[in-house]
């Protein structure tokens, strides 16, 4: 049977509790025209459980979520394999991603299309029986791996995520809110790998919308990962555009101009330093020496010399007559010397 209709007339959990109950496989595809631009969607059923979805079929949700497995020459050659399947399976072939770890990037992907699709208001559908795709340009999620998903289980999850986010917490951006990393964080951070995979995607130019895109996660889903974040520490809102970074480049102005100043006002230092050096050699230079009498260095020739007389040199009493100014018996002071020196 093939079944068609309007949103507005048949919703959505409605169809897909339809399908699941009677066991239908095949694809229910998903067309809207929002702000002039069409957009299409799909979901895949197998035995009336689903298999894959994608909000967007444009895109690849699991490969996105995919893109931080593997290296740089794999990458360069997926061109050469057959499509999103393929390479997943290569993935896991070549050891960068574990069967666990795809099992449940498939179920959330997954997961997120068919929520995202629940929350369009208005659209239009069609289910084909029996078609089958094996790589659909959306997420495919291989049931052998036991990551199909009862239409039950889903309709559970979107109704649980609707109830605890009434209008979202207080850390909740927007959907068109510029998000940026912080210039320092209060405590040591502790990322999980998909924390890590958001945080490698905001630089303070990319809205919550167009991370969500990158990532090919739902945006409701996206809002709420990014408010836990933000009340980490680890995210902050860019207000006006203001960046950290930009606020980052303008502290490192002022730090710059306090460093120029500061070697300002040590070469000005250095400049006084010198100045008064300078000043000192002088008035050293003008003070009066003395000199001795005329009579003292005609009895000793040292005395001219005694002046300028190197202290390494050892010293005797007689030493000190010469230095004296005014004429002395110098026999008297050697005896008085040599008196005061024998009690």
């Amino acid at each position: 049977m093939n079944l068609a209709g309007s949103l507005s007339a048949f919703a959505l959990p409605d169809v897909l509790t339809l399908l699941a109950s009677t066991g239908k496989s095949g694809r229910l595809t998903m067309m809207r025209v929002t702000e002039g631009e069409r957009g299409a969607g799909f979901v895949r059923f197998d035995d009336g459980r689903i298999v894959g979805a994608s909000g967007d079929a444009r895109r690849s949700a699991r490969l996105r979520r995919l893109t931080g497995y593997g290296d740089v020459a794999f990458w360069q050659g997926i061109g050469e394999l057959a499509g999103e399947s393929a390479i997943a399976a290569e993935l896991v072939a070549g050891g960068w991603v574990g069967p666990d770890v795809l099992l449940a990037i498939s179920r959330e992907t997954t997961l997120d299309a068919v929520i995202e699709l629940l929350h369009w208001p208005t659209g239009q559908f069609e289910f084909e029986l029996g078609a089958t795709d094996d790589d659909d340009p959306g997420v495919r999620v291989d049931r052998e791996l036991g990551a199909d998903l009862s239409v039950p289980d889903v309709l559970a999850e979107a109704q649980r995520r609707d109830g605890s986010r009434p209008g979202g917490s207080a850390c909740e951006p927007e959907p068109n809110d510029l998000l940026a990393l912080p210039l320092a964080i209060q405590v040591d951070a502790s990322i999980t790998r998909d924390e890590w995979a958001l945080l490698a995607l905001v630089d303070g130019a990319r809205t919550v919308l167009e991370v969500a895109e990158l990532r090919g996660r739902e945006v409701g889903t996206m809002l709420a990962e990014f408010g836990d974040l933000i009340s980490k520490g680890y995210l902050v809102v860019a207000v006006d555009g203001a960046s950290p970074v930009a606020e980052l480049r303008h502290r490192l102005r002022e730090i710059t101009a306090i460093e120029h100043r500061a070697v300002a006002d040590r070469s000005a230092n250095r400049g006084e330093t010198a100045d008064r050096e300078a000043s000192g050699a002088t008035l050293a230079a003008s003070r009066p020496t003395l000199t001795l009498a005329p009579e003292a260095a005609a009895k000793d020739p040292k005395v001219s010399a005694a002046k300028n007389r190197d202290y390494d040199e050892p010293w005797t009493p007689t030493d000190a007559l010469t230095e004296l100014a005014i004429p002395v018996d110098r026999d008297a002071v050697m005896r008085l010397i040599v008196g005061v020196q024998g009690l």
